[in-house]
């Protein structure tokens, strides 16, 4: 009796959850740069990414549907660009910090990486995030001075057993 219940309310349109019902993933914005990327067309997906960027620079997702983009297209220098005006329209959010410091990190800026790994920091004193995404992102890079540099100024600020 409650399975056929259930099965009714699903027939019935607006009783699902807003998670469950089915949307068009192309009707947005963000979704059709989300379906560009997933299709592999990278310039067409950067060019969605920026149209929302231009209007809202501190776009979380579109922020990182560029750190996605930008480097498969050679084109790392424009997305710096994009950081430091997300950094500019909102330098307290951690996400736009988190980029920040992914951006900076991997293209071999470390005193830009820790400024924005200290500013994070400063919001979330107990959180070792900050130290492990400068690391990670100089690891990726293959930068191992810097990866190390961002998990002993972490251990410094957090403790000897903080990594």
């Amino acid at each position: 009796m409650i399975r056929v219940a259930l099965v009714s309310l699903m027939l019935i349109p607006g009783t699902l959850p807003a998670q469950a019902q089915v949307t068009n993933s192309t009707a947005t914005p963000m979704g059709r740069a989300t379906m560009a990327e997933r299709n592999g067309a990278y310039a067409d997906a950067a060019a969605q990414y920026a149209a929302i960027l231009k209007t809202q620079p501190a776009n979380l997702g579109a922020l990182i549907g560029m750190e996605h983009v930008m480097p498969k297209l050679d084109r790392r220098a424009e997305f710096t660009q994009l950081v430091q005006q997300a950094l500019i329209a909102d330098s307290t959010s951690t996400g736009v910090l988190g980029v920040a410091v992914r951006n900076f990190a991997s293209t071999g800026h470390a005193d830009s990486a820790r400024k924005y790994v200290d500013r994070w920091a400063a919001r979330s004193p107990n959180d070792g995030d900050p130290y492990r995404e400068w690391s990670d992102a100089a690891l990726s890079a293959r930068d191992l001075v810097q990866a190390k540099l961002a998990l002993d100024v972490g251990r410094q600020r957090m403790g000897p057993t903080a990594f």
